[in-house]
């Protein structure tokens, strides 16, 4: 379930979003093969400054 504030447009992206990041943190993508995808989505959850999901997998 996708609580209210989360600033992603729907469960499908919110899905997406998670599996690449989870496989970012994990070494099985690099950022730079995801990165412009989600920066494409312009979903809020995945671009906010320093609390998205990119700002999570550049640290």
């Amino acid at each position: 379930m996708i609580e209210a504030g989360t600033q992603f447009d729907n469960l499908d992206v919110f899905v997406w979003s998670i599996v690449r990041y989870h496989a970012v943190r994990a070494g099985i993508l690099d950022l730079a093969a995801v990165e412009d995808d989600f920066r494409a989505l312009g979903q809020p959850g995945a671009l906010a400054p320093g609390v998205g999901l990119l700002a999570a997998m550049s640290s």
